[in-house]
């Protein structure tokens, strides 16, 4: 995959000095060999070098939106799994505000806003991606914006609630994008954002293993520390994190296992699926070591909440 690339600047405090987080990272997606770095004044965490925007695509396929979303099934079918997946943000929404004005930002294929849909709040959302606008419609009747936010048009003091749900880190101009959600929530309005937690004990263990990297999709590795500093930057106040999110949790620990060990997930000279041609056999090995990473994530993911160590972490703030 032959791609133009760049060499960002921090994007909190635009210094250009860093010093190398994890160096040659390989994915079992895609060929070739990735960084991330730290910036040396403010402490984020960023890919470097990094594909332009206008290639970005090629590093994303279409099976990441419909993962466990039944394509042809009932919408409560919908509404049922995403319940579950998002009980945790639901919670500190509905604790805030019964109803009013929602804009999730990187929308996907809809299935978040749907339940509020339900519920009668005036929904809103932005996506890049064609497919998941076209699903977003066909199947909930829900119409996104296809434009990137920082284009989004849109009054000041509008929404009380702006969701960012694992899409913060995917943008190019985080800092930016805080700061404009934050001009266009009313006052005492809420932002809620979800992603994974770069202080977590996974990403300590695994390193360039731990599966929430994603490189280079993901551009940017948030800590509760520069997070912070850059909410507060934008103005927002009574800012609260939680780790509890055990389902993310768990998966991320998993699947972090898995890279770490399975077959399947093995890397080739140059990154890319190995061939796996005995990965389908029966091996009592592998079994047992399936079992043993699933208790060990189990036995991790209930402990990380309360050290504040989760892999995934979900913060609030309001204007």
């Amino acid at each position: 995959m032959k791609n133009s690339w760049e060499s960002p600047v921090c994007n909190f405090c635009r210094n250009k000095k860093y010093r190398i987080e994890i160096d040659n990272i390989t994915s079992w997606e895609y060929k070739g060999k990735f960084r991330i770095v730290k910036c040396a004044k403010c402490g984020l965490v960023y890919t470097h070098p990094r594909p332009k925007s206008s290639e970005i695509g090629n590093y994303y396929k279409d099976e990441s939106y419909w993962k466990n979303i039944p394509l042809k099934g009932k919408i409560e079918d919908v509404l049922r799994i995403r319940s579950i997946d998002y009980k945790e943000i639901d919670a500190i929404i509905k604790n805030n505000k019964n109803k009013g004005r929602i804009l999730d930002i990187g929308a996907g294929t809809g299935e978040f806003l749907l339940r509020y849909k339900k519920d009668g709040w005036k929904v809103e959302g932005t996506e890049l991606e064609t497919k998941a606008i076209k699903h977003a419609k066909k199947y909930f009747d829900i119409e996104l914006k296809q434009i990137d936010f920082l284009d989004f048009k849109s009054s000041p003091n509008k929404y009380d609630i702006i969701v960012l749900n694992n899409s913060l880190e995917h943008l190019y101009y985080p800092t930016q994008v805080i700061e404009k959600a934050y001009k266009i929530l009313k006052k005492g309005g809420l932002i809620v954002v979800n992603l994974p937690n770069y202080n977590s004990f996974g990403r300590y263990i695994f390193k360039a293993n731990w599966m929430a990297l994603q490189v280079p999709r993901h551009l940017y590795h948030f800590s509760p520390g520069i997070l912070t500093k850059i909410l507060k930057s934008a103005g927002f106040n009574m800012i609260i994190f939680q780790y509890n999110y055990f389902s993310q949790n768990y998966y991320i620990l998993f699947q972090s296992f898995r890279y770490l060990f399975s077959p399947k997930f093995k890397k080739g000279k140059e990154g890319g699926l190995a061939n796996g041609d005995d990965v389908k056999k029966f091996s009592l090995k592998k079994e047992l070591g399936k079992t043993l990473s699933k208790g060990l994530s189990y036995a991790i993911a209930f402990v990380e909440p309360v050290l504040s160590r989760g892999e995934n972490m979900i913060v609030y703030g309001k204007k």
